[in-house]
């Protein structure tokens, strides 16, 4: 896990929607990338579930585990 990332992590599950809204641009690209069942059409309803889900991942997103690695 790049350090980085880290401060951001603890901020955003902390209850900070700034740091939140950080790491969700960081990794905007590849949601809307996943979002992509066909080549140039983005699912809208998909766009948004894993947007949804993102944020819940990173507010239960165990990082001291991750971090003794």
């Amino acid at each position: 896990m790049k350090q980085d990332y880290v401060p951001l992590i603890k901020s955003a599950q902390n209850g900070d929607n700034e740091a939140m809204l950080l790491l969700y641009l960081k990794f905007e690209r590849k949601i809307f990338y996943l979002s992509e069942p066909h080549r140039g059409l983005i699912s809208e309803d998909c766009y948004q579930e894993l947007s949804v889900e993102f944020m819940h991942l990173v507010k239960k997103f165990n990082l001291d585990s991750h971090l003794q690695k």
